[in-house]
């Protein structure tokens, strides 16, 4: 794919998935235009990263369409300011996903963690999750943080607002 809403980019491994994780995504484009679109291939049932522990440090604005996929056993044990999936979240898109098993644990301080990020930083644009499951899953982190299912702390720093977030059939 092109990375657009019609031709998405394609992934259809684990690895690929945490290239999109693990790396900056490109971010909207200056008309406020989201530039690149994601979706799990045809006939991929699981990501299962049982004995990985991948960091997200990737600040995410696309669409990533899951096309019914499960991930699994995603665990992440680091201490960063944003515990989750990604670092944080800029106007993204979640859909069609189940999470089975995530674990985002941590005894530090101050700290936000949720399954796709801890919180959202510096972002006022719509966050979107529309057919999303989070199961059998734990997020905890220390003292004076915040801890959610999706996303830890909605908000923009410095807290002053909270980024606009939708859940849709989740």
């Amino acid at each position: 794919g092109e990375g657009t809403e019609g031709s998405p980019y394609i992934i259809s491994t684990a690895e690929e998935f945490m290239g999109i994780v693990r790396a900056e995504t490109e971010r909207t484009d200056p008309n406020g235009g989201v530039v690149k679109y994601y979706k799990v291939a045809d006939g991929v049932k699981v990501f299962d990263f049982t004995g990985t522990s991948p960091n997200g440090t990737a600040i995410f604005s696309g669409v990533l369409d899951g096309n019914g996929v499960t991930i699994k056993n995603y665990t992440d044990g680091e201490a960063y300011h944003n515990h989750g999936m990604f670092y944080s979240l800029d106007g993204a898109t979640f859909k069609n996903i189940r999470i089975d098993g995530a674990n985002f644990t941590t005894t530090a301080t101050y700290l936000c963690g949720g399954v796709f990020t801890g919180s959202v930083i510096g972002s006022v644009k719509p966050i979107t999750f529309d057919n999303v499951a989070v199961i059998n899953s734990t997020v905890s982190v220390g003292s004076n943080g915040y801890a959610g299912a999706f996303i830890g702390a909605p908000y923009m720093y410095p807290a002053t607002a909270s980024a606009p977030v939708s859940y849709n059939n989740c």
